[in-house]
């Protein structure tokens, strides 16, 4: 192999890795979709926990894509009427983003 051609190689193989380093890392730091199993409404007691008839995020999801179909996108804790609850980011069959509020109290769903 000539010499520049070599250089050309090293360069090449050299900013490949420089590539997939900048992709792991962006996973890394990569917020996740939803939130997970052990999310709950903010700010509760356990004696106001107790009381709530959607513990998770993981619950609200299922409850939401139960009810309006589709796939869930999002899940955050939110207040929904002045109640512990959450909001979950839905994309529908037909391709239509709908949020849907989870009443973690009541456990009411109402599409905004």
């Amino acid at each position: 192999m000539k010499r520049g051609s070599k250089i050309k190689h090293q360069a090449y193989h050299s900013s490949g890795i420089i590539v997939a380093s900048m992709l792991l890392l962006s996973l890394a730091f990569a917020q996740p979709l939803h939130a997970g199993p052990f999310a709950k409404p903010e700010r509760t007691t356990q004696g106001q926990e107790a009381k709530l008839k959607v513990r998770s995020g993981d619950e609200a999801a299922r409850l939401v894509k139960q009810a309006y179909g589709g796939k869930v996108l999002r899940v955050q804790s939110v207040k929904v009427n002045g109640n512990p609850g959450y909001r979950v980011k839905l994309l529908q069959d037909s391709g239509r983003i709908v949020y849907v509020s989870v009443d973690a109290r009541s456990g009411r769903l109402q599409a905004n």
